[in-house]
């Protein structure tokens, strides 16, 4: 939906404009090796766009199912902190920590990790997404004021640095600070979930 939407707007963004503009006398010539090297910049940056992002993949399902792994253990920490700080309570003549209070602290959290992942993803497609309309709108407009050549040059020129963009996004996932936290946020997840489900 979010890709159709984006392409409706820069289609109509682009062919609103294009009608503003005055077609040149003399379309730009690109020669055949200038297009052969922004199509092979394209490509290849699409390809390495594609293989960072999969190494991302790969890395997460490598940290959830360490996550999954080191849960338990970080449940039985956690666990002992609440038994602690539960003795402290009643010595202090106060009430303990509820069941039902510490499962909607971990509903809770669940909830907004799912919400935060779902937030992320969204903005990362329609990133995707803008930068293909953003693309075939300048298609159309350089098109249109100097010649189909050099509006297929722009195009694939703009998907290049969208591409190298998504790369470096991607790339920025691979940092070691960056699995630390992915791993954190893994284990915290999976000892939330261990725990709902035992309700």
């Amino acid at each position: 939906y979010q890709r159709r939407v984006a392409i409706r707007a820069g289609r109509k963004g682009a062919n609103s404009l294009k009608g503003h503009i005055k077609p040149s006398t003399n379309n730009v010539e690109v020669s055949d090796h200038t297009k052969e090297q922004v199509k092979t910049i394209r490509e290849s940056t699409y390809a390495v766009s594609v293989l960072t992002g999969q190494a991302v993949s790969q890395l997460a399902t490598g940290i959830a199912a360490l996550a999954r792994l080191i849960s338990p253990h970080v449940t039985k920490g956690i666990k002992t902190v609440i038994n602690s700080t539960d003795n402290k309570l009643v010595a202090e003549g106060k009430n303990r920590i509820s069941q039902q209070t510490l499962n909607d602290v971990c509903q809770l959290g669940v909830s907004g990790l799912s919400g935060l992942a779902t937030l992320y993803e969204g903005l990362e497609e329609g990133a995707k997404q803008l930068g293909r309309a953003l693309a075939e709108g300048a298609n159309v407009t350089v098109g249109q004021r100097y010649g189909a050549d050099a509006g297929q040059l722009a195009e694939d020129g703009i998907h290049s640095v969208t591409n190298i963009g998504l790369t470096y996004s991607q790339a920025r996932k691979l940092t070691g600070k960056a699995i630390a936290k992915k791993a954190a946020k893994s284990t915290a997840k999976e000892v939330v979930v261990a725990q709902v489900k035992r309700q």
